[in-house]
């Protein structure tokens, strides 16, 4: 005990700057740990939430000038034609060009 009083009264510039220093990073320490716990604190709310509101939405009465067609649900039926459309146009624009799997070397 003695020796680490001589050493405090021998530099004691140097044992303020430490002691502010360990203060500081517990402050930091303190302050990450308390950030860390809400996130996960909201996170678990959120989850633990898990009400969806799914709700039917009335489209027709709406007023807005780009609600008409683009808020429109395609059926199953447009959907599959889109998609049999854009495998055709895929495999024709391969056909033309030629498969990148074939050399000709």
């Amino acid at each position: 005990m003695n020796l680490a009083l001589k050493d405090i009264r021998h530099g004691l510039f140097r044992f303020a700057l430490t002691c502010f220093g360990l203060g500081l990073l517990m402050t930091v320490v303190l302050a990450m740990i308390g950030i860390y716990n809400g996130l996960v604190s909201d996170a678990l709310a959120v989850v633990k939430a898990g009400v969806a509101e799914t709700g039917a939405v009335n489209y027709q009465n709406v007023e807005a000038p780009h609600a008409g067609r683009t808020l429109r649900l395609y059926s199953v039926v447009d959907k599959a034609r889109r998609q049999i459309g854009l495998f055709l146009g895929i495999l024709l624009s391969v056909s033309a060009v030629g498969s990148p799997l074939s050399s000709t070397r």
